[in-house]
């Protein structure tokens, strides 16, 4: 008689612990599609407010063209009008034209020219198209023709960079915009790049949405610098229509 107490007894208590564990379970079960429910919603939102956004940014493109085609429009159809200049107008004319001469250093100066007008590019930390951006707002203060740009880089880089200066021929035209094209294709700073990070911006949890937003942004604009695309509503709709059909035939 013990024995069979003892027996159900047993029997009761593992149905207790059964049905905990089912409970648990089912906790558990629920919690889950929760918290996948709410990231959902989140993706959701998120795609959202950058879809808004791209919207925005494309109609916004449109009127931009849409007012320098109007802006144009109406000037083929101004007369141009004969402006008679003073004498004045004109010495003042001169002495603003004297002041954009271009800037004519001692070899001998260069160097410390450099020193002070520009930091040196460290490869470790700067990045290569910010440096480059920089510089090109240094020397166009200064009035340095743009002739002399590639070789006044070259004693301001250091490791690939260095490599690439040395390497390229100074002597061509556009030398500079050529050294430029190859410097931030060095250092991944390319189409293929930003277009890749572009896609890859991906939403999280751990992420604000509007900083993945922005980043979208960023990285969009980045890509479209690099691509020969026109400026123009059309031509960035045809754009984004061709690269999207060439991104799912991957």
């Amino acid at each position: 008689m013990e024995i069979e107490k003892a027996r159900l007894e047993a029997d009761r208590l593992d149905k207790i612990e059964i049905e905990k564990a089912r409970v648990e379970m089912e906790k558990a079960k629920m919690e889950e599609e929760r918290v996948r429910a709410e990231k959902d919603r989140h993706d959701l939102l998120v795609r959202e407010e950058a879809n808004r956004k791209l919207q925005y940014d494309l109609e916004k493109l449109r009127l931009d063209a849409e007012t320098k085609r109007q802006a144009n429009t109406i000037n083929t159809h101004v007369n141009p009008i004969n402006i008679q200049t003073s004498p004045t107008d004109t010495q003042a004319s001169s002495i603003n034209t004297n002041n954009d001469t271009p800037v004519h250093r001692n070899e001998n100066d260069n160097s410390h020219w450099l020193n002070k007008k520009m930091q040196p590019f460290k490869e470790a930390t700067d990045s290569i198209s910010d440096y480059l951006k920089r510089f090109e707002i240094k020397l166009t203060n200064c009035n340095v023709r743009e002739s002399e740009w590639s070789q006044i880089l070259l004693d301001l880089v250091q490791g690939q960079a260095l490599t690439i200066c040395q390497n390229h021929d100074h002597t061509i035209q556009d030398s500079y915009q050529i050294l430029k094209k190859e410097l931030l294709n060095a250092y991944g700073h390319n189409a293929s790049t930003f277009r890749t990070k572009y896609y890859e911006n991906t939403p999280s949890n751990q992420v604000e949405p509007q900083t993945t937003i922005n980043l979208e942004k960023d990285y969009f604009s980045k890509w479209l610098g690099f691509e020969e695309i026109e400026n123009t509503f059309e031509g960035l709709r045809n754009f984004i229509l061709i690269d999207n059909f060439i991104n799912k035939c991957h």
